[in-house]
């Protein structure tokens, strides 16, 4: 797996939305060390395991990586996740369905 994460249930509730209208969404998370490192780590292989798990409580729900963004700054973040985060920047995860069962 090459991206894993635990999300509030709300959280998870407004990307699956995102997921039913648009066919993808976005995990934001702040840039700092920790994030910035995982990305990093994330950038290196994600062409080996575009794979993501996010773990709602202890249930993990399993999508693909689409894609990596780094350096946005909060005010093109959508207003709904922006509660959510801190920082002036952040980075997404663009993700979409898995194809296959887990």
């Amino acid at each position: 797996m090459a991206f894993s994460t635990t999300i509030k249930k709300v959280a998870f509730e407004m990307k699956m939305e995102d997921l039913e209208r648009d066919g993808e969404f976005i995990e934001w998370k702040d840039e700092t060390p920790f994030w910035r490192k995982r990305f990093d780590t994330l950038m290196r292989t994600v062409g080996d395991d575009p794979n993501a798990c996010f773990l709602v409580g202890s249930v993990p729900h399993y999508f693909k990586i689409k894609s990596l963004l780094g350096n946005v700054p909060l005010a093109h973040v959508p207003e709904k996740y922006r509660s959510f985060l801190n920082g002036p920047y952040v980075m997404g995860i663009r993700c979409e369905r898995h194809t296959e069962d887990y």
